[in-house]
């Protein structure tokens, strides 16, 4: 009789011990970051003289990754081939950029692509330990002369193509590699910062100021026109000649990078939508639109013609409410047509 008791103990404990086990590998588990899983993520795809940003999308869909660029460098509408299957992220990205003269480099979760002079392609590889040794990592934050953040800023390690962007609340990090520890940090309709890091030096707050030449610019403020010197609240705007020159079929499309604290967010099967310094909540944070003196929508304002438009202009600041009441809370976008 003893003796099956204490058998019985024993198959016992070797039950407990084993879902005890269980439970801690599925906690384990758990613990992994997600970038880990990201890193063998195997893609499928077969595409023959595609536009790059389809490509581009399908890889966003695919990978769970973001890609950042300037507009003005990269060709969106450049023709690529690519046929991989079951193909890792590098090797994706190295078919789909040979031959067409443009770099990138993986930021956590984040492909940023740009120009290359000499038309090579960039590919993510390890730092030995002396190159380690020598670089430094900066973090800081980006911020206009009103205080609010610069969304998509470019931080570029002078006389590389080491760089990264902005996010939505201003902030960067940019690993250094090289002696001279310069960076540059531009956005359009500001003034480019070359910024000298002291020894030791690993955080920066940077202040941009807008560029001289664009404050006798005329914007739409609601009730009449103004020149943008003599304003005290947040504007900016864009004219047809900025619209066209952008050559784009889509007027959202032409906005996106334009504009200073105005991030477009498209996703499949919905309309696009604008949001203004990075308010996130997409189902309550849409600015009132007018075209021509009437109250829009976003669907309205996505369909319009770009060659048909005169001026955009967008308030950012609670004095919008001021003239069209809680329904711009969230900013005002002005269409002259």
């Amino acid at each position: 009789m003893n003796k099956r008791v204490i058998l019985l103990k024993d198959v016992f404990c070797k039950q407990f011990r084993k879902q005890i086990t269980q439970l801690f590998l599925v906690g384990a588990i758990g613990l992994v970051p997600i970038s880990a899983f990201a890193q063998v993520y195997q893609i499928t795809m077969k595409k023959s003289n595609a536009p790059l940003s389809s490509v581009i999308a399908e890889i966003e869909k695919e990978s769970g990754y973001t890609f950042f660029y300037n507009d003005d460098q990269i060709n969106l509408g450049k023709k690529v081939s690519i046929d991989v299957t079951d193909a890792s992220l590098d090797v994706v990205l190295n078919h789909m950029f040979k031959n067409t003269g443009y770099v990138y480099r993986i930021v956590n979760n984040q492909i940023v692509v740009s120009k290359s002079s000499e038309g090579g392609i960039a590919r993510t590889s390890s730092v030995n330990t002396t190159q380690q040794q020598k670089s430094v990592t900066i973090k800081g934050v980006v911020k206009d002369a009103h205080g609010e953040p610069v969304i998509g800023a470019s931080v570029v390690e002078a006389g590389t193509t080491n760089g990264t962007v902005t996010d939505f609340d201003g902030n960067f990090v940019l690993t250094l590699s090289g002696r001279d520890k310069h960076v540059l940090i531009s956005y359009i309709g500001y003034t480019t910062k070359n910024i000298t890091l002291k020894d030791g030096q690993t955080s920066v707050n940077v202040i941009l100021e807008e560029d001289s030449e664009l404050l006798d610019e005329v914007v739409v403020v609601g009730y009449g026109t103004q020149k943008k010197v003599n304003l005290t609240g947040s504007v900016a705007a864009i004219s047809s000649e900025e619209i066209k020159d952008r050559v784009q079929t889509n007027v959202l499309a032409a906005v996106q990078g334009t504009v200073p604290g105005v991030t477009v967010i498209s996703r499949p099967g919905s309309t696009p939508s604008i949001n203004f310094r990075g308010r996130g909540n997409l189902g309550t944070s849409s600015p009132l639109y007018v075209i021509d003196g009437a109250i829009a929508d976003a669907d309205l304002f996505s369909n319009l013609d770009p060659n048909s438009i005169e001026t955009i202009s967008f308030l950012k600041d609670a004095s919008s409410s001021a003239i069209y009441g809680s329904r711009a809370a969230y900013g005002v976008v002005l269409v002259t047509t």
